[in-house]
């Protein structure tokens, strides 16, 4: 059986971290960019990927979510 078109989410986990931390970078440093919004629907776009296959996500969601939500933490005490 070919399964090279079967996603894994292996193969984007790397990107996805690298994306969540260039986020979470900015805003720890206040250096907010046009770049900020290119990110996130990056990060968007490989998520809705899957949505019907969430199973994929559980091992990374702590490791993802959790500089995103910094970021927007962040945000959101020096707005």
């Amino acid at each position: 059986e070919d399964t090279s078109c079967v996603p894994t989410f292996l193969q984007e986990a790397k990107e996805l971290t690298e994306l969540s931390e260039t986020i979470q970078g900015h805003h720890a440093l206040g250096a907010y960019s046009d770049k900020d919004e290119s990110v996130y629907e990056q990060i968007i776009k490989i998520l809705e990927k899957y949505q019907e296959q969430p199973h994929l996500l559980d091992p990374y969601l702590e490791s993802l979510v959790t500089p995103l939500l910094m970021a927007v933490r962040h945000h959101r005490e020096n707005s």
